[in-house]
C-alpha cells in the first residue's frame, strides 16, 4: 500500500486532553477536515488511550502519542491513484505537526519521514532479476524461485537543514511478496500478485534526546526531505533497473 508518514518524537506523556482541549484542537484542524477519535492500544503497562484526528475517508490521520506525534496519509487503493504528491504531503505535515506541537507546547528531539511504494506489473523475469540482484543465496535456494524475501540497508548520511548539519539514518527496505489488499468499504479488494514493496525512511538519530527541533527546524527538515527522499529513491531504482538491463 502506498503511504507517507511524518513523525516528530516528543516527550508528551504528561499531556492530558480534556474535552475543552479536544474541542480546541478540532477547531485548529478544521481546515484539514480532521475529526477527533480516541483509540485503544495495548502495551506492557496495559491499555492506553490515544487521541487521534482522522479525515472523513480515514486516509489521513494524526496520532498524538505520549512519545511521538505522527501524521500519515495512505492511498485509497494499493497502487496509489489519487494519493497526493510527497511534496504536498510534507507541506501538510509541517502545518499539522507544528500546530499540534504548538498547542501542547512541546519541542521534538527527533524527526522522520517514511514513504512506502510498490513496484507492480513486473514480469516473472524482472522479479527474478531483482531477487538475484538483492540476494546472495545459500546453495539450497540457488535454483529455486524465492517468492518471499526481505532486504534492508541502513547508513548514516550527513544533511544540512536550518543551519545545522546532522547525520541522518537513511534506510531502504525492499521486500518481495504477494499482496492482496482490502481497501476501505465500497472499493473492491485488489490482488496485485507478486510485487516489490520498497520503504524509504530518513530520520534523525535516536540517541540525541536534546529538544532541538523548533518550528524553523521542523519546516526545514520536512521541506528538505522532499529532495532527500527523491535522491534515495532514484539511487535504489537506478541500481535495480541497471541490473535488469545488464541481465
Amino acid at each position: 500500500m502506498l503511504s507517507y508518514q511524518a513523525v516528530a518524537s516528543v516527550e508528551a506523556q504528561a499531556v492530558g486532553y480534556s474535552a475543552r482541549a479536544i474541542a480546541a484542537l478540532t477547531e485548529v484542524f478544521a481546515e484539514q477536515q480532521l475529526s477527533p477519535r480516541m483509540i485503544s492500544t495495548l502495551s506492557t503497562s496495559g491499555v492506553n488511550q490515544l487521541l487521534t484526528f482522522s479525515s472523513p475517508d480515514n486516509l489521513s490521520q494524526l496520532i498524538l502519542g505520549g512519545r511521538q506525534f505522527e501524521y500519515a496519509r495512505s492511498a485509497a487503493i494499493p497502487l496509489g491513484e489519487g494519493l497526493i504528491g510527497f511534496d504536498a504531503f510534507c507541506e501538510e505535515a509541517i502545518l499539522v505537526l507544528t500546530q499540534a506541537l504548538g498547542y501542547v507546547d512541546r519541542t521534538p528531539h527527533r524527526l522522520s519521514t517514511v514513504r512506502d511504494s510498490v513496484l507492480a506489473d513486473l514480469t516473472a523475469k524482472e522479479l527474478d532479476t531483482i531477487t538475484h540482484t538483492i540476494l546472495q543465496r545459500p546453495e539450497i535456494y540457488r535454483d529455486k524461485t524465492i517468492f518471499e524475501w526481505g532486504w534492508r540497508a541502513v547508513a548514516q548520511i550527513e544533511h544540512t537543514f536550518a543551519e545545522r548539519t546532522e547525520p541522518l539514518n537513511t534506510i531502504s527496505t525492499i521486500k518481495r511478496s504477494a499482496i492482496v489488499v482490502a481497501p476501505p468499504p465500497g472499493i473492491d479488494s485488489q490482488n496485485l500478485g507478486d510485487c516489490i514493496n520498497i520503504t524509504y525512511d530518513i530520520n534523525s538519530l535516536p540517541d540525541n534526546a536534546q529538544q532541538r527541533f523548533d518550528k524553523k527546524a521542523i519546516h526545514a527538515f520536512f521541506t528538505r526531505s522532499i529532495e532527500w527522499q527523491a535522491e534515495l529513491e532514484k539511487s535504489v531504482l537506478q541500481f535495480l533497473e541497471t541490473r535488469q538491463t545488464n541481465e
